[in-house]
């Protein structure tokens, strides 16, 4: 390889049971090189003994993003839809785990990837949002490092503007993506 040697690569790991869950936080910090959690829900599912989609199941999907996220870890993917001859159940899906703090989703068919993009993807009007807020920070004197109001009455503070960086970074990253294949 060039530049002199193998790169290292971060880890990934599937948790797929209920002992597994109580152990987030222990592997969450198991190896400096572990990047991201997920869960192997259909397992889970089976351990647990419940529903895809509930009060269970959501339980440990948040579980799994608190811990990924507290850990310093990258954000966890979604794992996938089971079925194919749903896509409505698999947008909703995909909407109720980006609002859980979700970064993405595995698809278990190339049919799927239509809707996973539309969901996980910023749109147009979120990154042009995101760079307005951006915009307003970086022309105030003290560089948005505190709380202020913009002329359209959004109220804009630190954490807001790590936000608008995060949906500006993925838009790239997907824009990025999109203009290599």
């Amino acid at each position: 390889m060039a530049g002199g040697g193998p790169q290292r690569r971060g880890l990934q790991i599937l948790v797929e049971s209920a002992l597994g869950v109580e152990a987030l936080s222990e592997l969450a910090r198991s190896t400096p090189r572990l990047e991201r959690i997920g869960l192997g829900e259909n397992d889970l599912r089976a351990d647990l003994r419940t529903d895809f989609d509930g009060p269970t199941m959501d339980a440990a999907r948040v579980r799994c993003v608190f811990v990924s996220r507290a850990a310093g870890l990258v954000s966890p993917a979604m794992s996938v839809y089971p079925r194919l001859d749903d896509p409505e159940g698999l947008r909703r899906s995909c909407r109720d785990g980006l609002g859980m703090g979700y970064l993405g989703r595995f698809a278990v068919h190339p049919a799927q990837l239509p809707v996973i993009n539309e969901v996980f993807t910023p749109s147009a009007r979120e990154a042009d949002d995101a760079r307005a807020v951006l915009a307003a920070a970086a022309s105030r004197p003290d560089a948005g490092s505190s709380v202020f109001v913009t002329e359209d009455g959004r109220t804009v503070a630190p954490p807001l503007l790590a936000q608008a960086r995060a949906v500006l970074a993925m838009a790239e990253a997907l824009s990025a993506g999109a203009r290599a294949s």
